[in-house]
């Protein structure tokens, strides 16, 4: 992660953090994000030093002005005033991790070879809890060739449940 990211995330994050508004600015983050995967000429248009910041600083109020906090929009053309905006994704990222780390949440991944219901979603949720000590963030995913179980990956840990790792194991056992 570059450095000058790191900075930048962190006094957002320490600005929000005094106002106790962290998850609404990483919310603000989120739709500045999708904006810019949606239309990626705009984050080009904001990076141009030929056209003027004056130009590239209506640009933002315009899109984002209306709909965005004042800090959040102010941190959009800092980023735009000193050239980095380009280290957009890198500060949306490393905000995100400021704000999983303090308010004790975890990220996971959970793959599963049919997709489950919510009652499914809510014992794995809390059986990380309980793993962990922390909320889970679970992204579900679904992948047919694990055969069955579970596969749960979170940042410190995998724990592959599956029924394919499973046969695997049997396989080898009975190959020695």
């Amino acid at each position: 992660m570059n450095d000058t990211a790191k900075e930048y995330a962190r006094g957002l994050y320490m600005l929000a953090a005094e106002e106790s508004r962290e998850r609404e600015y990483l919310e603000e983050l989120k739709v500045i994000a999708q904006e810019f995967d949606e239309e990626p000429s705009y984050k080009a248009i904001l990076s141009a030093p030929s056209i003027p910041f004056s130009t590239r600083s209506e640009l933002i109020e315009k899109a984002f002005g209306g709909a965005l906090s004042v800090h959040t929009v102010s941190f959009l053309k800092l980023l735009c005033k000193r050239g980095y905006i380009f280290l957009f994704d890198e500060c949306y990222n490393e905000f995100r991790k400021m704000y999983l780390d303090f308010s004790n949440t975890v990220r996971a991944r959970v793959t599963s070879a049919v997709e489950l219901s919510e009652s499914e979603k809510i014992k794995v949720a809390d059986k990380l809890y309980q793993l962990t000590g922390q909320t889970a963030m679970i992204r579900y995913e679904t992948d047919p060739s694990i055969i069955g179980g579970l596969i749960i990956e979170t940042d410190e840990q995998i724990i592959d449940g599956s029924l394919r790792r499973r046969l695997k194991e049997i396989k080898e056992v009975i190959n020695k």
